[in-house]
């Protein structure tokens, strides 16, 4: 048999009230991208992210080295936006899962036979989603990186190798490509790997139950932790890499996995009331605006995110009723994340310059978060609806088209071995 296939098994419970395509989902992403989006404005504004540190005392001061402490106060919330890659990740693993039981569903109802998980259909469509897109990015600011360097007086041919561990997304399993090229590619090496362990989620799934699954993916993401704080203790070493394995942010995208499980069957596994999950929102933000520093506390934290965003997306999707104007006008940015988030990043800080040399916008940080900032994202947002367009859209076509006729080979070949 020349396919990787593995059965999975739901129970035949009642179809949900299903829609073709979800809008919060898109308002949701627009709600993450936002969120990265700001978080590193603020880091090409300051030069740093973080905006608090807990002195000796108890006392909660602003950072000495960065100006302007007012305006930070303000603006504080924008150094909590990298909780936006979890809210990808949680986002990710519903729209997989999702999609996955939607196809057994719709295999069930044609030729009513339990499906068989395919996997080499499944990565051939996460291939032609992910990697045009990725891979005009990440050939781009390799050739402008190198460039600018060369120009500096380095060599034209360096880094070959990081080119090779981005294009195998590898690199974020190392220190030295972990932010190369362009720092926010590490997730979506985290997200690659997520695809090659789901058929091991699925295994799990058959076998215990999805939300024994979870809670099995919960304690390995805490022992992980565990085992990276103590590292750090006996190294002194802070390093990215070990803060954001896939056995840790795993857990993140299982969660969305789960929300997809239960909205499948046409439940919720969060049964929680919209007071209660804003009163959980309040609390988590006031406590975060600490920014503890305590590897521990700050772990819990770092759990709360995720299980909060996995609520509020169940919440969300259960909304009966047309989008608001607001929502609508979100739902655009929503489509164009993925491209936005590939993008966005490097051209900061070369944007922010042009607009204090070139345009001669003042070079104030709250105008730098307010107005300019949003000059900034219109102009990528153009960029990125283009990318949507014309990489994106044309990728995702061509990867239905192939993931059915590897599935159409398997079928025949099924049929042939009976």
């Amino acid at each position: 048999m020349n396919e990787l296939t593995l059965e999975y098994k739901t129970p035949a419970l009642p179809l949900p009230l299903a829609r073709s395509h979800l809008w919060q989902l898109d308002v949701l992403r627009a709600a993450a991208i936002l969120m990265v989006f700001c978080f590193h404005l603020l880091g090409a504004s300051h030069d740093s992210f973080k905006l608090y540190d807990k002195s000796p005392g108890g006392h909660w001061n602003v950072v000495p080295q960065l100006p302007d402490t007012t305006t930070l106060r303000i603006f504080y919330p924008f150094s909590l936006g990298q909780v936006g890659v979890v809210l990808f990740f949680v986002l990710s693993g519903f729209c997989i899962h999702h999609s996955i039981l939607q196809s057994r569903r719709k295999a069930m109802l044609q030729a009513n036979e339990l499906p068989r998980f395919n996997f080499i259909a499944f990565m051939l469509r996460r291939v032609w989603r992910i990697y045009p897109a990725y891979l005009v990015a990440l050939v781009a600011f390799f050739i402008a990186q190198r460039v600018i360097e060369h120009r500096g007086g380095g060599p034209i041919f360096k880094g070959i190798g990081d080119l090779i561990w981005h294009a195998l997304m590898l690199h974020n399993l190392r220190p030295a490509t972990f932010q190369s090229i362009n720092a926010s590619f590490w997730s979506l090496g985290v997200e690659w790997q997520f695809y090659w362990v789901y058929p091991i989620f699925l295994l799990l799934r058959t076998r215990f139950g999805i939300v024994t699954t979870v809670g099995m993916t919960a304690t390995l993401s805490i022992a992980c932790q565990i085992m990276v704080v103590m590292r750090q203790l006996d190294t002194g070493e802070n390093a990215d890499v070990w803060n954001n394995l896939p056995l840790i942010t795993w857990f993140n995208w299982c969660l969305g996995a789960l929300v997809a499980e239960y909205w499948d069957q046409g439940k919720r596994f969060f049964q929680l009331p919209t007071v209660a999950v804003i009163f959980m929102w309040a609390m988590l933000l006031i406590f975060a605006a600490y920014d503890p520093s305590s590897d521990w506390v700050a772990g819990i934290v770092g759990m709360a995110w995720p299980i909060l965003f996995a609520i509020t997306l169940e919440l969300y999707i259960h909304v009966r009723r047309p989008a608001y104007r607001w929502e609508r006008a979100l739902t655009p940015i929503g489509l164009c994340s993925y491209s936005l988030y590939l993008l966005h990043q490097p051209l900061l800080q070369p944007m922010l310059n042009v607009a204090h040399q070139w345009l001669r916008l003042p070079a104030i940080h709250w105008v730098d978060l307010t107005f300019t900032g949003m000059l900034i994202f219109l102009i990528l947002y153009g960029i990125a609806w283009l990318g949507f367009r014309y990489i994106e859209q044309p990728g995702i076509q061509l990867g239905h088209y192939f993931s059915r006729k590897v599935r159409g080979m398997g079928r025949k070949t099924n049929a042939h071995l009976r």
